[in-house]
C-alpha cells in the first residue's frame, strides 16, 4: 500500500514538473525547431539548371517543409519570410510558385477558378516542350505531352 502511494506521489512530481518545465522552456523550444527547420530547407534558388519536371518537385518540396495555410485577403502580398512565419492562402503560394518559375526561366500561369459563393482557388502551372506541371500548394502533378514517362504522375503529401 504504501509503495503504491509513493509510486502515485512520485508520478504526478513527475507530470507536474514536466509541465512546468515545457512552460518555462516554451521559447527556447520553438527557437530550436525553427533553427532545424531552416537549416534543412532547400532554398528555391537551388532549383536552377534543373528540367521543368524536376524544378517542379524541387519548388513543392521547398514549400512542403516551410507550408502554413493562413487565409488572407487577396491585396495582401506577404514577403517569404511572412509565409514562412505566418503561412498564405491559395493565392499567395501560387503567387510564390508563379514568381519563382518564372525567374527560374518557365513558363509560368496561376488560373483562378470560382469555386462559388464569391469565393476561388488559385494554383500554379509551369510548363516547357515536353509537358506541363500543376503545383496546388503542396501537391503537384506532372503531365507529359512528349515524354511517356511524364504521361500522368502525382505526388500529393
Amino acid at each position: 500500500m504504501i509503495k503504491n502511494i509513493i509510486f502515485f506521489s512520485l508520478t504526478i512530481a513527475l507530470v507536474l514538473s514536466s509541465v512546468f518545465l515545457g512552460y518555462i522552456a516554451q521559447d527556447e523550444i520553438g527557437s530550436l525547431i525553427r533553427d532545424i527547420r531552416d537549416e534543412d530547407v532547400t532554398a528555391p534558388e537551388e532549383c536552377n539548371n534543373l528540367t521543368m519536371r524536376e524544378t517542379a518537385y524541387c519548388l513543392n518540396d521547398y514549400v512542403n517543409q516551410i507550408f502554413k495555410y493562413k487565409v488572407r485577403d487577396d491585396s495582401e502580398n506577404p514577403s517569404l519570410e511572412e509565409l514562412k512565419e505566418e503561412g498564405g492562402d491559395c493565392l499567395n503560394w501560387a503567387k510564390f510558385y508563379v514568381q519563382h518559375i518564372e525567374a527560374l526561366g518557365f513558363e509560368a500561369k496561376m488560373p483562378l477558378i470560382s469555386t462559388g459563393n464569391k469565393t476561388s482557388h488559385a494554383f500554379a502551372i509551369i510548363s516547357d516542350k515536353t509537358g506541363y506541371c500543376i503545383l496546388d500548394q503542396r501537391k503537384v502533378r506532372c503531365l507529359g505531352l512528349t515524354d511517356s514517362s511524364l504521361k500522368n504522375e502525382t505526388k500529393s503529401i
